[in-house]
């Protein structure tokens, strides 16, 4: 037997017999092979998958243990940080530079290596943010005991986890509570329809054309139905200078639209009475005297207080920090709130003046000349230089005393030790604040 019997390519797959090809032709997605012995044979073509084809038939293998454990830790972290921004710096940034299983191994195994004289071990900071603002079933210690991760730590990290738990009086439960996705996490605090201005929105506010408008440009009316429309269904739609002004003069839409009316009175009331918390809160900030900061110094009571004169300059660089960040976000929502008017000019002072009539303007002009001239300090700071936008549109304040939060403006993240702590909220100044 000759060895071309044993090649399949050398034999006719209709008689069996050694052939070889003679001729192949393509018709209608068929390849037509011609043998020598005689035979004829059609087979569909097989299509040769390109790049990009291949690449969508490899199956992508499913996500290992530890990555599912580190997009856990990091749903539990952002939960964390709707609430406090104290203490979770540090373990976004292991998460992104080591991992998740190993910046949460980094905690764990803290506790084995501290001193030996340090009798009381102190949990990590992102620890102690959880317990802050009462969420330590998110803590990593907590989340080292959930049974599905439990073989991603060893006996003794479990037992060290167990241990802090223990010792702030916390009982994880048996199966613990998923922590939300990080895509779907919902505002600190929501205000009802057309009663929040969304700092980060441009002046137009949403896209109101209808797509069929014949001339291409809708009418004013079409406008404010659209309007109407979005705020009946609680799409809580931005407040629009021209929708304002056109229900202030069409007396059909002012029929058609009576809650229309009273909503943008209430966005009006409310915008007013935030304004007023703002400036509260940004005149309480600026007392930067000895005796106010006094309180953050470690200090002895028989030392006399010139003997804490450099300590109180830091305290007092850190708190101006802060005072210039609040004064940052009234300007902006100073800003904000009239271009929610068509009329031009600065109309905060035109209100102040009574260049115009209505209920804002009787509210600007009864409150405390000084009290409106630190609203116009605040809003002048925006012309000092491009300053971040806050995130999400909210400042978070480190704080210690009686300031008071501002729903989806200002947010307060309770902490004494000004200097780190406060440091890590705020952030660092700009290089030309002085």
């Amino acid at each position: 037997m000759k060895a071309d019997e044993h090649d399949p390519e050398k034999k006719c797959p209709v008689c069996g017999k050694v052939s070889e090809i003679q001729k192949e032709t393509r018709v209608a997605g068929l390849i037509i092979t011609t043998y020598t012995c005689g035979h004829v044979k059609a087979a569909p073509v097989r299509p040769r998958l390109q790049p990009k084809q291949l690449e969508l038939a490899i199956v992508p293998e499913p996500p290992s243990r530890e990555q599912e454990f580190q997009d856990r830790l990091l749903a539990a972290v952002n939960e964390v940080r709707r609430r406090t921004r104290h203490g979770v710096a540090a373990i976004l940034q292991d998460i992104q530079g080591l991992g998740g299983l190993q910046a949460a191994k980094k905690r764990l195994c803290a506790r084995g290596h501290a001193p030996p004289h340090q009798f009381l071990y102190q949990p990590s900071s992102y620890f102690l943010a959880t317990k802050r603002v009462g969420r330590m079933e998110l803590s990593i210690e907590a989340l080292a005991l959930e049974p599905k991760w439990q073989r991603l730590f060893t006996p003794g990290e479990i037992d060290e986890a167990a241990a802090t738990l223990s010792e702030h009086g916390f009982a994880p439960a048996l199966k613990a509570p998923t922590a939300p996705e990080t895509s779907a996490l919902v505002p600190i605090e929501r205000q009802p329809s057309l009663a929040r201005i969304r700092l980060t929105e441009s002046r137009g506010g949403p896209d109101l054309a209808p797509p069929s408008a014949p001339t291409g440009r809708p009418s004013e009316c079409e406008v404010a139905a659209k309007f109407v429309s979005a705020l009946r269904e609680g799409r809580c739609p931005s407040a629009h200078p021209m929708v304002r002004k056109h229900i202030g003069e069409c007396l059909n839409c002012r029929d058609l639209y009576p809650d229309l009316i009273s909503a943008f009175e209430r966005f009006d009331n409310e915008v007013l009475l935030a304004w007023h918390l703002l400036l509260t809160t940004f005149q309480e900030s600026m007392k930067l005297e000895d005796e106010q900061l006094f309180r953050f110094v470690p200090h002895d009571d028989n030392e006399e207080p010139g003997y804490y004169a450099s300590d109180l300059d830091l305290i007092r660089a850190v708190c101006a920090w802060r005072a210039v960040r609040i004064g940052c976000q009234v300007g902006r929502f100073m800003s904000a709130f009239a271009g929610t008017f068509s009329e031009g000019g600065d109309l905060w002072l035109k209100w102040r003046k009574g260049e115009s009539q209505g209920p804002i303007p009787t509210s600007i002009q009864a409150i405390d000349r000084q009290f409106f001239l630190l609203g116009l300090l605040a809003r002048n700071l925006l012309l000092v230089c491009s300053w971040p936008s806050e995130d999400e549109g909210v400042l978070w304040v480190p704080s210690d005393e009686d300031l008071i939060s501002v729903p989806g403006l200002v947010h307060l993240d309770r902490t004494r030790t000004v200097i780190d702590e406060w440091e890590e909220v705020l952030g660092q100044p700009s290089g030309n604040v002085r």
